[in-house]
């Protein structure tokens, strides 16, 4: 049965995916300062973000995402940006793998796009 959607629940409703867990970051810089540096975070996070897609209710996205990051395609920083935008505003939401490094993916996306005024 559905609670109240105003409420957010106080138990992430999709556990862990176990091969999630164990990715290793500790080569990475703390965030992307240059596109290079974005897509390596997105390489190492890789089967983070397509359990986040999933969580988010975004599986049929997965496949296009796929095609998006072996093409380099600066979109996928939309796609990743809309699957935050519908993550559930609760805080189990930082216990998920990856979770604060995926929300820096979306935060510097402005790498990608050195050619565009940010004014």
């Amino acid at each position: 049965m559905r609670t109240d959607p105003r409420i957010a629940p106080l138990e992430d409703p999709t556990p862990f995916t176990p091969t999630v867990k164990e990715i290793d970051t500790s080569t990475l810089p703390p965030y992307a300062k240059t596109a290079e540096e974005w897509w390596l975070i997105v390489n190492t996070i890789w089967p983070a973000i397509l359990d986040i897609l999933g969580r988010v209710d975004m599986v049929a996205s997965k496949e296009r995402a796929e095609k998006m990051r072996a093409a380099k395609e600066p979109a996928l920083s939309e796609l990743l940006d809309k699957a935050w935008a519908a993550a559930p505003d609760a805080y189990f939401i930082h216990t998920w793998p990856q979770w604060d490094r995926f929300c820096d993916l979306c935060s510097e996306c402005h790498v990608l796009f050195p050619d565009q005024d940010e004014g």
